[in-house]
């Protein structure tokens, strides 16, 4: 089931050549280029913290998690208060189902930062993917108290109440989400998902042709299935 992540930024305090070219070959989402590019820089200058924070980010995007582990555990090594490795660690463990060590990371981001609403958001999702619903929810309530609009929490929220089979109050926050922002495609799929699953069929149909329209690549199949012509 769907939810959201929210990696770090990546953090270019260099400004060097080097890193101005890795910059903009992330900003065009050609990662691999960016690694290359901070490879090179690393060798010039292995004690900069940043290049690997930012190299592990690089890793991260493309999926390469246990790189980006490495990397970010160099980080921490060397500075062993840098909230966004820890976060980032903490993110790219989930990705590896080793929650553990996910949240052993997400607690000491917290610690570290206990105002950044992204550890909580990210924390939460660990929790719903372990079942523990309660402890997800009450992360992502104190998320949306540090940040009321936040469309991340408020899309995990419904999907830690689909997960509890709460469809009602699932609907009410893919409902949130989509007026926080109404080109959030995932928002109307899983939207009709809810809807389908509170044996509102039309209004399911309705919101699956939303996200077709815009889109969705699971859209099409929800119409076929569920939707009569």
């Amino acid at each position: 089931m769907t939810s959201f992540l929210v990696f770090c930024s990546i953090n270019l305090l260099s400004q060097s050549l080097g890193t101005e070219d890795a910059f903009e070959a992330f900003k065009k989402k050609d990662y691999a280029n960016a690694i290359r590019i901070f490879n090179k820089e690393i060798l010039k200058d292995s004690t900069n913290v940043e290049l690997y924070y930012n190299r592990g980010v690089c890793f991260s995007k493309i999926n390469q998690y246990k790189e980006a582990i490495v990397d970010y555990s160099k980080v921490i090594a060397m500075n062993p208060d840098h909230f966004e490795a820890y976060l980032n660690r903490g993110i790219a463990y989930y990705r590896i189902s080793n929650n553990q060590k996910a949240l052993a990371d997400l607690d000491i981001a917290i610690s570290l930062k206990p105002k950044d609403e992204r550890s909580y958001v990210n924390r939460a999702m660990v929790f719903t993917s372990m079942k523990h619903y309660t402890e997800a929810i009450k992360d992502l309530d104190v998320a949306l108290k540090i940040e009321p609009v936040n469309l991340e929490a408020i899309f995990n929220k419904g999907i830690v109440y689909l997960s509890q089979n709460s469809y009602p109050a699932a609907i009410i926050s893919f409902k949130s989400a989509i007026e926080i922002e109404p080109t959030f495609v995932e928002g109307y799929f899983y939207l009709g998902l809810a809807k389908q699953f509170n044996k509102d069929i039309v209004g399911a149909c309705s919101e699956y042709s939303k996200a077709d329209e815009m889109g969705h690549p699971d859209a099409k199949e929800a119409i076929k299935k569920n939707c009569k012509k």
